[in-house]
């Protein structure tokens, strides 16, 4: 057998026992599942209502109110599971009842998650370490023009889920 040979063989040999070895090592991301997902919720109620003439527009007097809120986080089927399913289960997380902002960190597994809050749904997915803020708003009151006056609307209730863009959806 040839020097060139010999090289050759022992190099095969040696790339087919690294990819072995490659294989019988679990995936970094399956070592430290999940990731910190921290949920903040801010409310703030209309207060009074003022028309602004030169634009027959109204301005809003906003003040802070109860920010307490619960949602609901459900497991979607699908990519980045780090567990078995059973062990990816509903949850419910309940924000502390405070003055104009409150918010929680929880820990979550990889994977899809279907976030449920009042009127609202989304679905988000959480990858392995990459922590991450889900921002819950709402305002209570809303104004709008009538004539040359603003009329302030105690009963209208605008809420919104901001997810950053690299986790929404549930590819």
């Amino acid at each position: 057998m040839s020097p060139a040979s010999l090289i050759r063989g022992f190099a095969l040999t040696l790339g087919a026992s690294s990819l072995v070895a490659l294989a019988k090592a679990p995936p970094s991301s399956l070592q430290n599942p999940g990731a910190v997902v921290r949920f903040t919720h801010a409310h703030e109620r209309v207060l009074s209502c003022k028309f602004q003439e030169p634009t027959k527009t109204c301005a809003e007097r906003r003040v802070p109110a109860a920010a307490g809120a619960t949602l609901s986080l459900s497991p979607v089927d699908g990519r980045l599971v780090s567990r078995p399913h059973q062990e990816r289960v509903p949850m419910t997380i309940s924000l502390p009842n405070r003055e104009s902002q409150s918010a929680q960190e929880v820990r979550i597994e990889s994977g899809a998650w279907s976030l449920s809050w009042l009127d609202q749904q989304m679905t988000f997915r959480v990858e392995p370490q990459r922590n991450f803020s889900v921002q819950l708003n709402t305002v209570s009151g809303a104004c709008s023009v009538d004539g040359d006056r603003c009329v302030r609307h105690d009963e209208v209730v605008v809420r919104h889920v901001a997810v950053p863009v690299a986790f929404r959806g549930s590819h």
